[in-house]
């Protein structure tokens, strides 16, 4: 997961990743704070959010440098959405992206 999100991110390879702490964030989730370290580049502050589905807790947002990829990809979404209407055409673009 985390190098997905690290090549999704600037293609950055991922040496190491140091937890700094982690703590619960309302009812239903839990936000980890990391470090993300790359010996080429400077570390980066990552923060996993967390909720358990199905008895197992899975990631739902990462932010890097308080960068929510979430909202990042959700107002992409609908600017695609807005320009082209349809959630074909959202599904097309996905397609050809992940190609």
């Amino acid at each position: 997961m985390v190098h997905t999100y690290a090549a999704r991110l600037g293609g950055a390879e991922v040496d190491e990743i140091s937890i700094i702490n982690t703590k619960v964030v309302g009812k239903k989730d839990i936000l980890v704070r990391s470090k993300v370290v790359n010996t080429n580049l400077k570390p980066i502050r990552a923060d996993w959010r967390l909720r358990q589905r199905d008895g197992t807790y899975r990631i739902f947002d990462l932010s890097v440098e308080g960068i929510s990829m979430a909202l990042t990809l959700r107002q992409e979404f609908g600017a695609i959405l807005r320009k082209q209407g349809g959630v074909d055409n959202l599904i097309d673009f996905l397609k050809k992206r992940n190609a």
